[in-house]
């Protein structure tokens, strides 16, 4: 058994991966005791995110099924809410459970890295630091 390709249809919620992408390109986790920043510093990375790789849904899934696709544009034009527990999209609609498989999101961090947003993340939430 293939243990790896395993880990990479992993699902992860996306709020999750979006820390995950953070410490990946900033080299440390966001500032947990400053939850208002924490939220916006995901919700930013979590749209970052949206741009290039799938984010789904186990939103109005029954148990055992995969995750429903969200529309590109809802992701690219939608907000993330919430530290990047919800989308909230170009109608309105609030859609929650965001989930994104671990190997999209994998593809994602190295296509940020090299695009230069830790150094941007870092200029705009550590500044102060």
């Amino acid at each position: 058994m293939d243990l790896g390709f395993t880990r990479d249809r992993q699902y992860l919620s996306l709020r999750t991966a979006a820390a995950l992408a953070y410490i990946g390109l900033v080299g440390r986790s966001p500032d947990p005791r400053n939850t208002l920043t924490m939220q916006r510093v995901l919700n930013d990375v979590a749209h970052a995110i949206a741009v290039l790789a799938p984010i789904r849904t186990y939103q109005g899934t029954g148990e055992g099924q995969p995750p429903l696709g969200i529309e590109a544009l809802d992701l690219i034009e939608g907000r993330f809410e919430r530290g990047a527990s919800a989308l909230v999209c170009r109608d309105g609609a609030e859609v929650r459970q965001l989930v994104i498989q671990r190997r999209d999101l994998d593809a994602a961090i190295s296509i940020l890295s090299d695009g230069g947003l830790g150094k941007s993340l870092r200029d705009r939430y550590h500044s102060s630091s």
